[in-house]
């Protein structure tokens, strides 16, 4: 599969935002720009959606955070990416990723 072309990720750019329940200023030209640049690859664009889905799902859930055991280091770290989505919040999901990995 190719990446997609920019008609696409600013498409599905703005299903993120649909999804996430945000604003076309939620972030910062920079957020933004590092937003977009995750869409020019598969990889990127795949991580984003699904995060997108599982905070959306999160949030429809209701439960609590001690409801969500070990989950909720990544659930956190997903949170804190949506509100500053940067090179160092994104390396901090694959931290939490992994240490939930190792959690099971």
């Amino acid at each position: 599969m190719s990446s997609p072309g920019p008609a696409s990720r600013e498409k599905i750019f703005q299903w993120l935002l649909t999804l996430l329940d945000r604003s076309a200023d939620s972030w910062s030209p920079s957020q933004r720009a590092f937003l977009l640049s995750l869409l020019e690859g598969e990889e990127g664009t795949k991580t984003l959606v699904q995060m997108a889905v599982t905070t959306a799902r999160l949030r429809a859930s209701g439960l609590k955070p001690e409801e969500l055991g070990p989950l909720w280091a990544m659930h956190q770290a997903i949170a804190d990416f949506w509100d500053d989505p940067s090179p160092e919040t994104y390396r901090n999901l694959h931290t939490a990723g992994r240490f939930l990995d190792s959690d099971s």
